[in-house]
C-alpha cells in the first residue's frame, strides 16, 4: 500500500498550492482547481484551507493506515475503554461510548468507528433503537369481569340451547300453518295470498288493508294497536331474520342484551347510538346500532317466549347455587315481595296506588322470587296492582316444576300477602313466615296464648299461639304466633307461621323473616342502581274494561233514559196548552169583530 500513500502525499501538495494561489493571489477558485486537475466544487476550498490553517500539511493528508483504512484514534486505548463499559454494561449504546470518550479522554471519534471496534472485539452489540417494553392497554377492563363470569357459568350457553328450542319448536308449528288447505306451493314453501310477501311468481304483494267495517268493529282501534297474541295470528315467523341468522350472530345478541344495563345508563335501546354504547365492541366483539338490537327483541316478543326463558333462567340459577354451595334440599327459605312501577299512558290501563308517586294510577308490578342466600331466581310481571298471595301462587306452581326435590319448602313474604284464607292454601311440608298487621293484636299480648317467653341479649321473643279470623268464610284459624320485641324498642311485632315449634323456634323464626332485608329488600336497591329495574318497556295493547267507569256510564244511561221520558211528557203537556192557547185566542178575535163586550 506504499503506492497509495504515495498518491495520497502528492495529491496534498497539489492541494496545498491551490490553497496558496487562491489566498495569496487572488485566483479564481474554479479556474484552480481546473487548472491542478482537481475534482472538488468551490465551497471545498473553505473546509480545506480550516484544515490546513489548523494543522499545516498534516491536515491535508487522508487519515488512513497502512491496510487503507482510516487510523482510530488512540486504538488501544479506545479499544480498551469500550472493552471495560461493555463489560459493565452490555446495553450501552455507541452514542454513549461516543461521548464517554469524548468526555474522559478527549478523543473525537464517529459512532461508526465504535461500532467496527465492537464488532472486531466480538462484544454483543445492540443497534439501533432500544426494544421498549409495550403496555398492554386494555380499554372498559371491568366489562371483561362480568364478562367472564357469564362465560365461567355457562348460562349464555344455556340460555342459546332454550333459544334454539323454541325456533325448531316455531318453524314445525309454521310448517304445519302453511300445509292447511287454501295455500298456494312455490318451490316447497308453501305462501297464503294476502298474508305473506310475496306471490306464487315472487312478486311483492301488500297485506290485506283493514277494511272500515273491521275498524269501526274494533271500537276505533286500528289492527296495529293489537296485542302481540292477536297480530301474530296467521302469520309467517318462520319468515324472521331470527330463523336465518348463524349461531353466533344469535350468541353476540344475547350477549348485548345481556350487557345492556350495564354499557347503558337506563338500559335503553336508544342509548346504543349514544358515545356510552360503544363499550359494547368490547363485550360482544361487534358494535350494534340501537335499530339491530330493537328489530332483535321484537322479533323475540312476537314469539311470545318470555315465560319460557324465564322459567329456564330460574331452573338454571337455583341449580348453579346448588351445585356450587352444596345446598340441602330439608329445608330451603324464600323469599316473596312485588316492586310497583308506575305506566304513564293515554290508553286505558288498570290501575293501582303506587307508593313511589303517591298516587293511583296505571301501574305494572313485578313479583320477585329470591332464594334464602340473596340470589334473584324468578321474576312474573302484572298488569295494575296485583293481590300478592295470587302471584305468590302462580310462583308455587312454577317453583314445583323447577324445584320438586325440595322437601320443606318455607315462603316468607311481607304484609302485602296477609290473609287468613291464604294461609289455608298451605299443605303438607309447605310452610309461611308473615308479619300480622297491628290491629290484628294488642300490644299488651291480652288476646294471645303465651306459652313460653326467652330474652336473649336483652331482645325478648315470645312462643304463643292465636285464632286468626277468615274475612270470607268468617271461620277461625288457629296458628301459631312468634312476638318479637328489640332491647331498645317499646313496641312488640308479632309474625304468623304454620312451622312447628320443634322445627325452628321463635327467635329462628324472627331471624328468617328479618333477613329479607339482606337478601331481598337490598337486591331491589343494588338492581334499580346498576340493572335499572324500575323502567318499563311497554304493556299488553289489549284493551281493559274498567268496571266502575262502565257502572257509572250505566247508571247515567238510565237517568238520561227517565229524564229523556220525563222531558218529553213535559213536552206534550206543553203543545197541548199552546193549543188551547191558539183556541183561546181565535175565540177572543172573533168576539171582537162581532162587537160582543167581553168581560
Amino acid at each position: 500500500m506504499a503506492l497509495a500513500v504515495k498518491q495520497d502525499y502528492q495529491k496534498a501538495q497539489i492541494i496545498e498550492k491551490a490553497i496558496l494561489r487562491i489566498r495569496d493571489n487572488k485566483e479564481d477558485i474554479a479556474q484552480v482547481f481546473k487548472e491542478l486537475d482537481l475534482d472538488y466544487k468551490s465551497n471545498t476550498y473553505y473546509t480545506l484551507k480550516k484544515k490546513y490553517e489548523k494543522d499545516g500539511f498534516d491536515g491535508l493528508l487522508s487519515k488512513r493506515d497502512k491496510s487503507g483504512r482510516k487510523a482510530e484514534k488512540g486504538k488501544s486505548e479506545v479499544l480498551d475503554f469500550i472493552k471495560v463499559k461493555k463489560q459493565k454494561c452490555d446495553d450501552i449504546k455507541a452514542n454513549e461510548l461516543q461521548a464517554g470518550l469524548k468526555s474522559l479522554m478527549n478523543i473525537d471519534i464517529s459512532v461508526s468507528q465504535i461500532n467496527r471496534l465492537i464488532n472486531k472485539l466480538e462484544i454483543k452489540n445492540i443497534k439501533g433503537r432500544p426494544a421498549q417494553k409495550k403496555e398492554i392497554r386494555l380499554d372498559q377492563a371491568g366489562l371483561f369481569i362480568f364478562l367472564a363470569a357469564v362465560l365461567e357459568t355457562n348460562y349464555i350457553d344455556e340460555l342459546l340451547k332454550t333459544q334454539q328450542k323454541i325456533l325448531e319448536n316455531e318453524a314445525k308449528t309454521n310448517n304445519e300453518k302453511l300445509s292447511k288447505s287454501g295455500s298456494l306451493i312455490r318451490g316447497g314453501i308453501t305462501e297464503e295470498k294476502g298474508i305473506f310477501s310475496k306471490d306464487v311468481k315472487g312478486r311483492f304483494i301488500d297485506y290485506p288493508k283493514e277494511s272500515k267495517e273491521d275498524y269501526e268493529i274494533n271500537g276505533g282501534m286500528s289492527n296495529k294497536f293489537k296485542s302481540v297474541s292477536e297480530r301474530v295470528k296467521n302469520r309467517d315467523l318462520g319468515r324472521l331474520s331470527l330463523f336465518q341468522v348463524r349461531e353466533s350472530t344469535l350468541y353476540r345478541k344475547n350477549l348485548t342484551l345481556l350487557c345492556l344495563p350495564i354499557v347503558t345508563k337506563h338500559s335503553r335501546f336508544s342509548e346504543l347510538n349514544e358515545t356510552i354504547g360503544n363499550e359494547l365492541k368490547y363485550f360482544c366483539g361487534y358494535n350494534y346500532k340501537s335499530s339491530t338490537i330493537d328489530k332483535y327483541a321484537r322479533e323475540l316478543k312476537y314469539l311470545q317466549s318470555s315465560n319460557i326463558f324465564m322459567n329456564q333462567m330460574a331452573n338454571f340459577w337455583y341449580h348453579f347455587w346448588k351445585r356450587t354451595n352444596n345446598e340441602s334440599t330439608s329445608q330451603v327459605c324464600y323469599y316473596f315481595d312485588g316492586n310497583t312501577n308506575p305506566l304513564w299512558s293515554k290508553y286505558s290501563v288498570k290501575q293501582s296506588k303506587v307508593s313511589k308517586v303517591g298516587r293511583v294510577m296505571g301501574c305494572l308490578e313485578n313479583v320477585y322470587l329470591h332464594s334464602h342466600q340473596g340470589h334473584p331466581l324468578m321474576l312474573q310481571t302484572f298488569s295494575g296492582g296485583v293481590y300478592l298471595p295470587d302471584a305468590i301462587k302462580k310462583l308455587h306452581i312454577e317453583m314445583d316444576k323447577i324445584m320438586p326435590e325440595i322437601v320443606n319448602r318455607v315462603s316468607i313474604f311481607d304484609a302485602g300477602a296477609n290473609s287468613v284464607d291464604f294461609y289455608e292454601t298451605f299443605k303438607d311440608r309447605e310452610y309461611f313466615i308473615c308479619v300480622l298487621d297491628s290491629n290484628q293484636y294488642k300490644q299488651d299480648l291480652s288476646d294471645i296464648e303465651i306459652s313460653g317467653r326467652e330474652n336473649i341479649d336483652g331482645n325478648i321473643y315470645i312462643e304463643a299461639r292465636k285464632k286468626l279470623k277468615n274475612s270470607k268464610t268468617g271461620l277461625l284459624y288457629d296458628t301459631r304466633i312468634a312476638v318479637y320485641k328489640r332491647w331498645n324498642r317499646d313496641r312488640y311485632v308479632a309474625f304468623v307461621t304454620n312451622i312447628d315449634k320443634n322445627k325452628m323456634g321463635a327467635a329462628e323464626i324472627i331471624e328468617s323473616y328479618y333477613k329479607r332485608w339482606p337478601n331481598q329488600e337490598n337486591q331491589f336497591r343494588d338492581m334499580n342502581n346498576g340493572g335499572d329495574i324500575s323502567t318499563n318497556y311497554g304493556f299488553g295493547k289489549q284493551r281493559v274494561i274498567n268496571l266502575v267507569v262502565k257502572k257509572n256510564m250505566k247508571y247515567l244511561d238510565e237517568q238520561i233514559k227517565k229524564k229523556n221520558e220525563k222531558l218529553n211528557d213535559l213536552h206534550g203537556k206543553v203543545s197541548t196548552c199552546e193549543k188551547k192557547k191558539v183556541t183561546v185566542h181565535n175565540s177572543f178575535l172573533s168576539m171582537k169583530v162581532q162587537g160582543l163586550r167581553i168581560f
